[in-house]
């Protein structure tokens, strides 16, 4: 068995993966779109709250296979600023 082998069983192909995101990024209602090569997942689009923006980006680094993620996403309210005082 050499180090190919064993390596091959623990990494996911890139379609996989994309299938994964795709089904994970199907059920939100946000405009974002992934695309995966060599298991680093790009993130695009646009969504309302910046912490959406967070959160969307966690749970697509928790998916198997994925070993990045560039998360380019814009959004609309920056709500993880804290609030201006005056």
């Amino acid at each position: 068995v050499s180090r190919h082998d064993v390596l091959r069983t623990l990494v996911r192909d890139d379609a996989d993966t994309q299938a994964a995101l795709d089904h994970l990024l199907r059920h939100h209602d946000e405009d974002v779109m992934a695309q995966v090569e060599w298991g680093v997942a790009k993130l695009t689009g646009e969504v309302t709250y910046h912490s959406t923006a967070e959160r969307l980006a966690q749970m697509v680094r928790a998916v198997d296979g994925v070993v990045g993620v560039d998360a380019e996403l814009d959004w609309e309210v920056d709500d993880l600023l804290p609030p201006v005082v005056p």
